[in-house]
């Protein structure tokens, strides 16, 4: 499984619109945010969804 595969199957980033901006991706992978659309089954750890949203930002994945 691909980095971007993993990503979206735990968060769901490349399923709506394309992200406009770096800072649309970091609030989208904020615990709360993830909590908000996915309750219970959110991924919670901070450090990891930071990471996450860098290699999304990185590679420029699923934005405008």
């Amino acid at each position: 499984m691909s980095d971007f595969d993993l990503i979206n199957d735990a968060t769901g980033f490349a399923n709506g619109d394309e992200f406009g901006s770096d800072e649309d991706v970091r609030e989208y992978f904020f615990p709360h945010a993830q909590r908000e659309m996915f309750g219970d089954q959110a991924e919670q750890d901070a450090n990891l969804l930071r990471e996450w949203a860098e290699k999304v930002i990185r590679n420029r994945w699923h934005m405008a």
